[in-house]
């Protein structure tokens, strides 16, 4: 992208959104101070690393998916040659490039395990052509057949479940403690009375007492597909949840932006609004030609679509742990909803998700900097 003809447009934008980003902390971090005034008794460090984190969450709508960030990948040799020939074989530069360079860096220290993701190797030089191919037929028949995109607000949809999936649980979570077999006890379990029902799934989640005190694995055996539309912000704090499949479509400006209820009616909203919209004249100039790359200019308050597959008990943790205080608002409301969904469809599953949190809060990171600031104590 910054080797093209877009390189000025790009960086001009990028600049716009980065500038709009910084002159709306002051501004917001006054209304945000006068909204959720100090309480007595809470201490000062533990207050403004609060309110900045609230300031922050609001704001990030702003930042380009350019945006540099930090993170970390753990895996043995196999997922590592894996991901290499990912990388490699990828259409965009940047990521070939973090491929060469994981490449040479794994080589100092597995060398073996990964000699087969060397891009003059014949596996990596088969599953490169593979890969080429089929995005290509793939790519080509999606544009014959996908239904044009349409904007609308953040959207949680459960989409699939697995038929039954209270009675399925059942029949799993006895088996291990009798003798029997799995298709003899689901005959059992069709046998049994609501409330026999009932029993048995109570049994295996009434002594919980917190999040961390995980189910049985029998809850594996329950699935359900979630269709979402929300900000790439909030995609990227879901996206990193490793038990489940997810799939994303390309990052556009095609579904609309979130505007923070924070902003609405205030000052700052025009120029959100302004810079927002001068992204994606930007977004629609590069894609004609780049739209790999167009990506990269787009604020993170975009919505994107994509899905998730996970079993229950993936899923209790997930909604669980993503409903807590300290999330962002967005991706506090997807845990919410599907936990809601789940209960809608099956009401006895509902005693799954007992730490699920549905309260809202003002400044949600208020407890974790007040634990930060005890310890400091210590």
């Amino acid at each position: 992208l910054l080797a093209s003809a877009y390189r000025d447009v790009y960086l001009d934008t990028c600049r716009h959104l980065f500038e709009t980003y910084s002159r709306l902390i002051g501004p917001l971090t006054e209304r945000m101070a006068a909204t959720f005034p100090q309480e007595v008794g809470t201490p000062q460090g533990a207050y403004q690393a609060a309110l900045r984190a609230k300031v922050l969450d609001v704001a990030r709508g702003l930042l380009p998916v350019s945006t540099l960030t930090n993170m970390g990948v753990f895996g043995n040799g196999r997922f590592f040659e894996g991901l290499l020939m990912k990388l490699e074989s990828h259409s965009m530069s940047e990521m070939q490039d973090l491929g060469r360079k994981a490449f040479d860096a794994l080589s100092q220290v597995i060398p073996s395990f990964i000699r087969r993701a060397s891009p003059d190797h014949r596996t990596y030089l088969s599953f490169s052509r593979f890969q080429e191919a089929m995005q290509g037929e793939l790519e080509r028949v999606a544009l014959k057949w996908s239904p044009p995109s349409i904007e609308g607000g953040q959207s949680v949809q459960m989409i699939e479940a697995t038929e039954n999936a209270p009675e399925e649980i059942a029949a799993y979570l006895l088996f291990e403690f009798g003798n029997g077999s799995i298709e003899g006890l689901k005959e059992v379990v069709k046998q049994m009375s609501p409330e026999e029902l009932e029993e048995v799934l109570e049994a295996a989640s009434s002594a919980r007492e917190t999040r961390r005190h995980k189910s049985p694995r029998a809850l594996e055996h329950a699935h359900f597909t979630f269709e979402i539309l929300s900000d790439f912000a909030t995609y990227r704090d879901l996206q990193r949840h490793r038990m489940l499949t997810q799939k994303r479509q390309l990052f556009s400006a095609d579904h609309g932006y979130i505007l923070p209820e924070e902003l609405e009616g205030t000052p700052e909203e025009a120029l959100y609004r302004e810079a927002m919209e001068k992204a994606k004249e930007t977004y629609e100039l590069i894609r004609q030609e780049l739209p790999f790359e167009a990506q990269y200019v787009v604020p993170m308050g975009y919505q994107i679509r994509w899905y998730f597959h996970v079993n229950l008990r993936a899923l209790q943790w997930i909604v669980e742990l993503r409903s807590s205080p300290a999330g962002h608002p967005n991706y506090r409301k997807i845990a919410q909803e599907m936990a809601k969904a789940v209960s809608a469809r099956y009401p006895s599953l509902e005693r799954f998700f007992k730490f699920v949190d549905y309260t809202g809060y003002g400044l949600g990171r208020m407890g974790q900097e007040m634990r930060r600031e005890a310890k400091k104590e210590v």
